[in-house]
């Protein structure tokens, strides 16, 4: 009886599984979910004027809180959308009264890849000057940025390190001039290297900087150090003293700068490309946008940023090369 019952059973729960249960494995179909009309903007490319409109109004209604949590929130939405309109709207608020939401500003604003960006950026440095918060996330948002213009103007203000309010934040600025690269910050590295003299690094505990020490030679060593990393990110070399690195620099410096990349910035579609120097490299979405005439050097690098050495361990001292790795 049990073998006949079994006979019945088996063909048949054979055949529900080869035709499936519509029940358990296919669900009813579902209309996609709706997608935010800012959703995914700054992956594809330039915002429509009219995705920006919206997304300003949003911005501007969420900007009328007074909880400085609820504007870094609405800076951080509004960044999606690439468009000058929101550049524009953003960069206000590096001059906010509150130092945290301009910090947040800065560093929002650099996810958006505009030369009016790092123009803001620029702008923002002296109405910030006694908010080293604010102050550093503007040189941290110009080095991710990279565009080669800001290079001189950061450089400039290394003269400023004697300054123990400075000290605190110029360390990013050597970040910053590191990140983009410029070959015409090597030769004011290198002079300012001397005029502060020492080595961040080296034997002897790594005490090689002469002076007396205390809190303003941590600072200071912290400085040398950030200028050896921005000596190495710019050119890939690796020396330790300042005479080492300007005969390295007079010996690699034409071979460097004839294998250099540049870098370029599409203006409609916000994207970029790099090309060897000397070449002429069009915009690689031209023929399907159907636009020309639309690249913009963003900076020239002699080596890419990604072979370039991260930032030190927060070590000071160590061995040979700098005690920078």
């Amino acid at each position: 009886m049990s073998r006949y019952l079994l006979a019945l059973i088996l063909p048949a729960a054979l055949s529900l599984a080869a035709a499936g249960a519509p029940a358990l494995q296919d669900p009813p179909k579902q209309d996609p979910p709706k997608q935010d009309p800012k959703a995914g903007v700054a992956k594809s490319g330039a915002a429509t004027d009219e995705e920006a409109e919206a997304a300003l109004a949003a911005f501007k209604k969420a900007m009328a809180s007074d909880l400085p949590s609820s504007q870094i929130a609405a800076l951080k939405e509004v960044s999606r959308v690439r468009h000058e309109k929101v550049i524009r709207a953003m960069v206000t608020y590096l001059r906010a009264s509150n130092p945290d939401v301009a910090a947040n500003a800065a560093l929002q604003v650099a996810e958006l890849d505009h030369p009016l960006s790092a123009e803001s950026l620029l702008a923002a440095i002296s109405p910030n000057e006694k908010r080293p918060v604010a102050l550093a996330a503007i040189f941290s948002a110009l080095g991710k940025l990279g565009y080669e213009s800001a290079s001189a103007p950061l450089v400039k203000l290394l003269d400023r390190s004697s300054d123990d309010d400075w000290k605190k934040v110029l360390e990013e600025a050597f970040n910053a001039i590191g990140r983009i690269g410029s070959a015409g910050a090597v030769d004011p590295l290198l002079d300012w290297r001397r005029k502060n003299g020492g080595i961040p690094g080296g034997g002897g505990g790594g005490r090689r900087f002469g002076g007396g020490g205390g809190a303003g030679e941590v600072g200071g060593a912290k400085l040398r150090a950030a200028c050896d990393r921005a000596l190495k990110s710019i050119t890939g070399g690796d020396e330790e003293t300042t005479a080492d690195w300007e005969k390295w620099w007079r010996a690699n410096k034409a071979e460097l700068q004839a294998n250099a990349t540049v870098t370029s910035r599409c203006r409609v579609t916000w994207e970029r490309f790099d090309a060897p120097v000397g070449h002429k490299a069009p915009c690689p979405h031209a023929a399907e946008k159907g636009h020309s005439a639309c690249s913009q050097a963003v900076r020239t690098r002699l080596v890419p940023e990604s072979d370039a050495p991260p930032k030190g361990d927060g070590k000071e001292g160590g061995g040979g090369g700098g005690g920078n790795k």
